[in-house]
């Protein structure tokens, strides 16, 4: 029989440590103080680490430690030192998200369970798939798939699938976002988000509203298809909220728990999970495959005021240490020798412990239900007794202290020999020597375009000229495609939600046209082009930001790659890649990836292209909204403009510009300004290049 699946708990501090364990999770995820999503929780020091490890495993529970973050090469001493520890403090798994990272972890300690973040953007078969082959065990799915996407996913998949069951949606695909980071320098990929999409921002193309929240989301709420998704094939149902209280998080594992026990939750405390956080309530849009303006909302007085409510009461959820630990129990007694007491739990682990000599019963004799109604008194302790036995010589007397203080000294010696951490064994690693990259001064010139229209008479300066696949499978007849099929290639959707066979379709026919080579974004993309024969180059989406990333991504079957714009120069310039080095030098920079389209909140589709819709925040500045197989990508209003200082990317292969709203003749000008190291003639940023970002 296939075991129930696993209820993962968020923990920012050991007190919701507590209070996910007390209120009956499986497992908690925890990040330490460096190098996890939430570098603003109070997070976990060594000693604290390893008191958690042995207090949860003691109860049964595993501990998930959150190492998913993008590093650079010179952090990397420290990320080994972070594995290492997590080996010694006998963590049950890391969750990655870095290729580098997770590589280093299957070198350092090969017998660590590798989980693979939402913040890898996998949402689709070839991408878990991706994951079993670079070892993880686990899949974290993006929050965006639907029910009939995670089903399908979990009936072929060979490794577990876990799904986030409730709280907080970002609107962005969990690892696709700079926002934060290009807005005030504080990267959500280094755990750091400033959370700018809760600020106001209208979907508009005239007045401006600031009472719009078109980027805010509703939490997620999926506890009520728990059933649902156990049958579909979900091994974990994780819980979000690292920085939310141990109320929260006591409240929320308490729900989880009612439903999967009893296949219902006490309408009291439902009422409490919405009062103890939401934003006017709670959404499924994304679970029902229907994304939509219903999904939007923000957090409100009500809300705030609900919660301070409910505080005091949630609090008696984790008061009392809950039985989760079953024993057996066997008492032997004989007269003139020490009373015995043996406790076997559910792993096999077994104690046998002596205590007073019995006495001589004056009146009545002790019998099996009289001991055993004192020694199966375990509150206070995760103990329960399930089997008990008894081997009773005649005419004895046993005071109860005498079988409390053998009781509890039992168990004492059970525990302490379940939280009893065994260290992983750790081996030593010394990073290989290599090359440093080397190229021309001046790195050569590619373009992206999203239309064939956009593209300027001045093509010849290009080394590679990139499309969408789909503007590539329109055209695929045209003359102008075959005139120019060594220099093109085709650019993967960065996420295809629910069009992936049309997509492959796609990808077959310009195979056959004769385009060989693709950009693409997400591992199952990989996975993908790597099937049907293609050169495969890597984007930005799959945020390589240190050498060993890079090298991941060779032996993966990438050709050349894209480094994360999110990299300063100073890193770039000491990247060690087997493989060609790429940075993006112009564009209106991708901000955001997302499922739920905001300008739907106020037009229909097609209509927001002809009509000039776009996204305006408080500062007055406009963010222009393209989108293709299911998904929109939210562009930067300030363009990047690195013409007069490509000299210093040295290293570099090539230099990137993405064209998005610009028409064929500002291409062709802009084209022409980096032939020549010409400065900007419009307002314009150098990115995170110049300034490390957080």
């Amino acid at each position: 029989m296939r075991k129930k699946a696993e209820i993962l708990a968020p923990a920012g501090s050991f007190e919701s440590v507590r209070a996910a364990v007390y209120s009956g999770c499986d497992a908690v995820y925890l990040g330490a103080k460096d190098f996890n999503a939430r570098r603003n929780a109070s997070n976990f020091g060594f000693e604290e680490l390893c008191k958690t490890v042995s207090f949860c495993h003691e109860r049964g529970v595993s501990v998930h430690q959150t190492l998913n973050t993008l590093v650079f090469d010179d952090e990397m001493d420290r990320v080994c030192r972070a594995i290492e520890e997590a080996a010694k403090a006998d963590v049950d798994a890391l969750i990655v998200q870095d290729l580098g990272v997770a590589d280093l972890a299957r070198k350092i300690c090969p017998e660590m369970e590798l989980h693979g973040s939402t913040q890898m953007s996998v949402h689709t078969l070839d991408g878990v798939m991706e994951l079993a082959r670079l070892g993880f065990s686990r899949a974290v799915l993006a929050r965006e798939c639907s029910y009939e996407q995670i089903r399908y996913i979990c009936e072929h998949s060979p490794i577990e699938i876990e799904v986030f069951i409730h709280g907080a949606l970002c609107m962005s695909v969990s690892g696709q976002c700079t926002m934060s980071a290009m807005i005030g320098g504080r990267s959500g990929n280094r755990g750091l988000c400033a959370q700018p999409c809760r600020l106001p921002f209208c979907a508009n193309n005239g007045a401006y509203d600031k009472s719009r929240y078109d980027l805010s989301l509703k939490d997620l709420s999926h506890i009520e298809y728990l059933g649902a998704l156990y049958e579909a094939g979900v091994s974990s149902f994780k819980i979000e909220g690292r920085m939310k209280r141990p109320e929260y998080v006591a409240c929320a594992v308490a729900c989880c728990y009612q439903m999967r026990e009893y296949g219902h939750i006490d309408p009291e405390l439902s009422q409490m999970l919405r009062a103890v956080f939401s934003r006017s309530g709670f959404t499924d849009g994304y679970y029902r495959g229907i994304p939509s303006p219903a999904m939007f909302g923000t957090r409100q007085k009500e809300d705030v005021t609900a919660a301070s409510d409910v505080f005091s009461r949630l609090h008696e959820l984790y008061k009392k240490e809950m039985a989760r630990v079953g024993v057996s129990m066997q008492f032997t007694a004989r007269a003139e020798q020490p009373c015995v007491l043996c406790c076997m739990d559910e792993d096999g682990n077994t104690v046998k412990t002596q205590g007073d000599f019995p006495q001589a019963a004056k009146t009545k004799a002790a019998d099996e239900t009289s001991v055993r109604r004192n020694l199966e008194k375990t509150g206070g302790t995760p103990y329960r007794v399930d089997n008990f036995c008894a081997d009773l010589e005649d005419g004895l007397f046993f005071p109860a202290s005498a079988l409390n203080e053998l009781r509890r000294s039992c168990l004492a010696e059970l525990s302490a020999i379940r939280g009893k951490r065994t260290e992983k064994p750790c081996y030593p690693f010394k990073e290989e020597s290599g090359c440093k990259n080397t190229s021309p001064v001046f790195p050569v010139l590619r373009a992206q375009f999203l239309k064939i229209s956009q593209i300027p008479d001045e093509v010849s300066i290009l080394e590679r000229i990139y499309l969408p696949v789909q503007e590539l499978f329109v055209h695929r007849d045209t003359s102008w495609v075959q005139e120019h099929l060594p220099v093109l290639c085709a650019v993967l959707p960065r996420a295809c939600f629910e069009r992936e066979e049309e997509l492959e379709q796609q990808l077959a026919t310009l195979k056959k046209k004769g385009i060989s080579r693709t950009l693409v974004h997400n591992l199952g993309d990989v996975a993908r082009c790597r099937r049907l024969g293609f050169q495969i180059e890597g984007g930005f989406s799959l945020n390589l930001t240190n050498s060993r990333a890079f090298q991941a991504a060779a032996e993966m079957g990438i050709c050349e790659a894209v480094v994360s714009f999110e990299t300063p120069l100073e890193c770039i310039r000491s990247l060690v890649s087997p493989l060609p080095v790429g940075v993006m030098v112009y564009g209106h920079l991708p901000l955001m990836l997302v499922r739920n389209c905001p300008l739907k909140n106020v037009t229909s589709c097609g209509k927001c292209q002809r009509e000039g819709y776009h996204l305006t925040d408080r500062m007055g500045n406009h963010f222009a909204v393209s989108c293709s197989y299911g998904a929109s990508e939210i562009y930067n209003p300030k363009v990047l403009w690195l013409a007069e200082r490509l000299g210093e990317f040295s290293g570099v292969h090539y230099a990137l510009l993405l064209f998005t709203t610009e028409e064929k003749e500002r291409c062709g000008e802009i084209l022409r300004a980096y032939q020549n190291g010409t400065r900007a003639n419009e307002e314009y940023t150098r990115g995170l290049y110049y300034r490390r970002v957080q």
